[in-house]
């Protein structure tokens, strides 16, 4: 039995749309998108209580023990003395710098291979399937 043309038209035209705005017009995505941002951050935070749940609070104060506010325990704190800050010294800020340039040669070397061994086998693939 075969499924009623309203069924597949429906399909086809829901493929279509989608494809339309995912798609053609990137805009109407990056629209939606930032519409549902802003939706989310006008939302209330986690922790914020609803009216309902600061009634609960204040008429039946033992029902829910876990939303009574907690004292925060006093923290001592010891109060030393602490070096002053000094500027490295030169020899320390070459060091720094030269490090900073063999990390990022070695990171190019890295990338270079990757990209260079999968421009490879990509070319290695295609050009067997042509033949």
């Amino acid at each position: 039995m075969l499924a009623p043309l309203g069924t597949i038209s429906f399909c086809v035209l829901s493929s279509t749309i989608l494809q339309a705005l995912l798609v053609d017009h990137p805009g109407w995505t990056l629209g939606a998108v930032l519409v549902v941002l802003i939706l989310a951050g006008r939302a209330k935070p986690v922790r914020a209580l609803g009216s309902f749940a600061l009634r609960a609070r204040e008429n039946f104060p033992g029902l829910r023990p876990w939303l009574q506010p907690r004292p925060e325990p006093v923290v001592l704190v010891d109060r030393r003395p602490v070096p002053l800050y000094r500027r490295p010294t030169a020899l320390r800020r070459a060091v720094s710098m030269v490090a900073v340039a063999v990390v990022g040669i070695a990171a190019a070397i890295v990338v270079a291979v990757v990209l260079g061994a999968s421009a490879i086998w990509l070319v290695g693939s295609v050009t067997g399937r042509l033949k």
